[in-house]
């Protein structure tokens, strides 16, 4: 192969990259260009060669020269494999797998001390067999997964992160299912986000898990009636927070009361 073969080779097999234009967006190259050095109209830079095997870990002697398909990355450590994966899911937009660990980490960080060490021993029994390469274990046949789940209710766009809405002023509009599961044991029901004051945490359109609690920290999100609007915000010293700058904070008063705090955000496609 060619090195423009090996390139092709590594975005399409390797890397999973369908199209050149988002391949040649994560290291400042056009989709064109990347199209051109596959197909050898043009030659490859040691710039962009740099660029290439610093980005994807890339091994720089296997890209110029080829070599087995065991050499073509480098080891990471476990400190970049982490923040190769953090920017991953950073730059994810709309990808179902992406999403779904996201809001697992909103989860896992509102777990109690007990729960997230019970997720840690699972985990690390999962990673058991892969650190045990050389046991010689019999195939064994899984039985599909089949996790319980359990009905809460769901309130479509009745938490303003924006400029209050009214909260609780008819039936839920449905009843969605969450699994039965110690990490989301805390969620009493759902509610829908209308606004972008909460922005980047929370945007328009986002289904929060909300625990029934009438107290929160300060510095903790939770659902506010002021007023009789109600609102998705931080709670601060006497106020409520907006975390976009474009919107205000709320004042609270004296009839303003905590309807419940945020403990991770739902997908209601699942």
């Amino acid at each position: 192969m060619t090195i423009g073969e090996r390139l092709r080779y590594i975005r399409k097999v390797k890397l999973g990259f369908k199209n050149c234009d988002d391949f040649g967006a994560k290291i400042g190259l056009s989709g064109s260009n990347i199209r051109n050095i596959e197909n050898g109209r043009i030659n490859i830079t040691d710039r962009v060669i740099s660029n290439l095997c610093n980005v994807f870990y890339i091994n720089e002697d296997w890209l110029r020269n080829g070599g087995p398909d065991d050499e073509i990355f480098v080891e990471m450590t476990q400190d970049e494999e982490l923040e190769k994966c953090t920017q991953m899911l950073l730059d994810s937009d709309g990808d179902l797998i992406a999403d779904l660990i996201k809001n697992f980490i909103v989860v896992y960080q509102n777990l109690d001390n007990n729960s997230k060490q019970i997720l840690k021993n699972v985990a690390n029994e999962l990673l058991q067999p892969k650190k045990n390469e050389t046991a010689q274990a019999e195939p064994v046949v899984s039985e599909p997964l089949h996790i319980e789940m359990r009905l809460i209710n769901y309130y479509y766009r009745l938490a303003s992160a924006g400029t209050g809405q009214l909260i609780f002023d008819m039936p839920p509009t449905k009843r969605i299912e969450i699994p039965n599961m110690p990490a989301y044991k805390r969620a009493d029901y759902a509610i829908g986000v209308n606004g972008n004051s909460m922005f980047p945490v929370y945007k328009d359109g986002d289904t929060l898990l909300i625990e029934m609690t009438d107290e929160i920290e300060i510095g903790e999100i939770g659902i506010f009636l002021v007023d009789g609007e109600s609102y998705v915000k931080k709670l601060g010293n006497g106020e409520l927070i907006s975390l976009n700058p474009e919107f205000k904070n709320i004042t609270l008063t004296e009839s303003s009361r905590c309807m419940g705090k945020v403990i991770g955000i739902w997908d209601v496609k699942n």
